[in-house]
């Protein structure tokens, strides 16, 4: 066994191979002499080859598919046969892809993570990370789990990444600015990138929505923008040339994939949809406007590290898949230019002409603006700034995320701690586990303020009452507390549910918990507001405090509370 040795199998897209460098320099952070070793197709793994972090980049052909499972089976076979490493201490298959599984169950590991594929056919999951992804396909709306960070999961890495990850040299800066000088660059003159095209046509902004923007960044604001894409997105450029008069640097085809970090160290922002290009400007500490919609999701995707602004269109069918997109497409146009540009502006990056008080532009309904930040914990975290708070939706797709991501954290990093009767076990014994009650840190700290609440209002109400009115109001307290008990118990169901979602595919359970987180919160939240009424009419020294017969109620899921909005609970403690 080469100790030490971990391979992971990238994905077939350029984009998503760039998301796996967060994972394996968190990787390398945790573990500074592990070496990491990448599989995948000659082009996307270009950017790896000439990258630190892996210690060798293996080339192969994925084709998109085969004609029998016995053709998969020959084909992983025959990969298998040319690495020149037999026994790996760990393998992460990150390709979503029929070979990349069967390639992932043949090798010999002490531990695997991803989607596996046996001989016979059968499927299977491996690890816990993997099947919150997978879990959580089926109620994307609610997911806040970026993928940078269940890949650093399935790495079994417990630090996060420090960026940027992608770093271009003094030469390859020189050539791109030789490139750009060959167009009639100025090299005062401040640039910004448009990457018109996408790895979808769902994903697409219109042309004319470019030429908008670029016609006021050359004229008003002295920034000329530069096209960028693949050869396969020329038509996209001349498209743009033809409707628009404005100044700008037509790069299409010309930039290979090896350049575009120096070439994002030379132009002041990127303006795109959500595709590769966007996440190697993110790596590699350009700021990046992303615009989001159908297929698109920043809270999955968005462009990684702080500072960066995405648009969001969030319509009730949003995000959608690839097989679902509707030909319309009206969220294409629902980002206007003048929302980029005043995004532009709110966030600086127009310079002085562009620090203007400018109103903002009139709210759309369905469309945010969002700013990437890290959270406490280091995960990928989007704020809306645009229009500002958090809805009910945000509150409860945070609180379930962030508890699913410290269940599958916890099970990494405590693997010996773990109670033994609620730990589910993976498909191999290396396979961790998880205790699903332990983190849903969130719904326990309500639970607990309600709790603290009625002990407090039983304190208050012991001093100078009468017997039989104390043992009175002590009887209710009590049911009052086991009401409370039956909170913390519901949180363990969700705990039970969150189980469930990652067990089962696609995820429909997800849907569960989500509804049962909602009804704890509306629950914890009544139950906390009517603690705080009796606690404060004990205190104003009130000669009886009645407790109504529908408090009862609190907690049972009656169909009212089950959608009740949710809303934040603070600690009620006085």
């Amino acid at each position: 066994m080469a100790a030490g040795s971990v391979l992971i199998i990238g994905h077939l897209k350029l984009g998503d191979v760039v998301q796996i460098f967060p994972a394996a320099a968190a990787l390398k952070r945790s573990r500074p002499v592990v070496r990491i070793w990448l599989l995948g197709q000659k082009s996307p793994v270009r950017l790896a080859v000439r990258s630190p972090l892996f210690e060798g980049v293996f080339v192969a052909d994925f084709p998109a598919s085969f004609p029998s499972l016995g053709a998969v089976n020959a084909w992983a076979a025959a990969i298998a046969e040319r690495l020149p490493i037999r026994e790996w201490e760990g393998i992460v298959n990150l390709s979503h892809s029929l070979l990349g599984a069967r390639l992932t169950d043949l090798l010999r590991a002490q531990w695997k993570s991803g989607m596996l594929l046996r001989e016979d056919g059968t499927q299977i999951l491996a690890g816990n990370a993997e099947r919150l992804l997978f879990g959580s396909v089926a109620a994307r709306r609610l997911s806040r789990l970026h993928l940078c960070d269940i890949y650093t999961l399935m790495v079994q890495a417990d630090r996060q990444a420090e960026l940027p990850l992608i770093r271009a040299t003094s030469e390859e800066i020189r050539q791109v600015r030789q490139i750009l000088s060959s167009h009639g660059w100025d090299a005062q003159t401040p640039l910004a990138a448009f990457q018109l095209g996408s790895g979808g046509p769902q994903k697409i902004w219109p042309v004319e929505y470019f030429v908008q923007v670029g016609q006021q960044l050359s004229r008003i604001h002295g920034i000329i923008p530069v096209l960028i894409g693949s050869d396969d997105e020329k038509p996209l450029a001349r498209a743009y040339f033809d409707q628009g008069s404005g100044e700008a640097f037509d790069l299409v085809g010309e930039l290979p994939a090896e350049l575009l970090p120096a070439f994002f160290r030379v132009v002041r922002f990127l303006i795109t949809p959500d595709t590769g290009p966007a996440h190697i400007a993110a790596l590699s500490g350009c700021r990046v406007i992303g615009l989001y919609f159908a297929t698109a999701w920043v809270h999955e995707t968005g462009p990684y590290g702080d500072g960066h602004l995405v648009w969001q269109v969030e319509m009730p069918c949003a995000p959608c898949f690839a097989r679902t997109v509707c030909a319309e497409r009206p969220c294409s146009r629902m980002i206007t230019p003048d929302m980029v540009l005043w995004g532009l502006a709110r966030a600086g990056l127009l310079g002085h002409e562009g620090a203007t008080s400018a109103a903002p532009p009139r709210e759309v309904e369905s469309v945010r603006l969002y700013q990437s930040f890290r959270s406490e914990g280091g995960y990928q975290r989007y704020r809306p700034i645009y229009p500002d708070g958090k809805t009910g939706e945000d509150i409860l797709a945070e609180s379930t995320s962030d508890a699913a991501l410290e269940i599958v954290a916890r099970g990494l990093r405590s693997k010996t701690e773990l109670p033994s009767g609620t730990v589910l076990r993976g498909v191999s014994q290396d396979d961790p586990g998880f205790d699903g009650a332990t983190g849903l840190w969130e719904l326990s700290r309500i639970a607990r303020s309600a709790s603290k609440e009625c002990a407090q209002i039983r304190r208050a109400l012991l001093v100078g009452r009468p017997y039989r009115e104390v043992q009175r109001l002590n009887g209710k307290l009590q049911a009052l507390d086991a009401q409370v008990s039956r909170i913390g118990d519901r949180a363990g169901l969700v705990g039970a549910y969150l189980r469930e979602a990652l067990r089962l595919l696609p995820g429909d359970s997800l849907f569960q918990l989500a509804a049962e987180a909602e009804e704890v919160y509306a629950a914890a939240s009544a139950m906390a507001a009517s603690a705080a009424k009796r606690l404060a009419a004990a205190r104003a020294g009130a000669e009886s405090t009645r407790v109504e017969d529908n408090d009862d109620d609190v907690g049972k899921g009656s169909p009212e509370r089950e959608h009740a909005a949710v809303e934040p609970v603070s600690d009620p403690a006085g």
